[in-house]
């Protein structure tokens, strides 16, 4: 298994640093309008390889530790609308969040 460290970057140093064996990765939790006041809730993941070795190295990571990961992420996702719920019910409103696919499991798409 590869070594993972983490470092967070500036948002100017993020958009320039491309080292080799470094993988960049943004994550995002996003809500987008779907009908009426409902909205969209959705976790995004967007990644950059600088090369084939550490292309490579996260193919092989992403196919032992992705199934984790979808299972993290739709506990967020239901976290987020357990509290919509809590909420609606609260103020007397209908729930306003309804839960993007969560189902895709292959490799988040790379962009060199």
């Amino acid at each position: 298994m590869t070594n993972v460290m983490c470092r967070a970057l500036p948002p100017d140093e993020f958009t320039i640093s491309r080292q080799r064996g470094e993988l960049k990765s943004v994550w995002t939790l996003r809500a987008d309008p779907f009908s009426g006041a409902e909205s969209e809730v959705r976790i995004l993941t967007r990644a950059t390889i600088p090369d084939p070795k550490t292309r490579a190295k996260f193919r092989r990571d992403w196919s032992f530790f992705s199934t984790a990961i979808v299972l993290i992420r739709r506990r967020w996702l239901g976290l987020v609308k357990k509290e919509d719920e809590r909420r609606s019910s609260h103020e007397g409103t209908a729930a306003l969040t309804r839960l993007g696919n969560t189902q895709d499991r292959k490799a988040p798409q790379c962009h060199r």
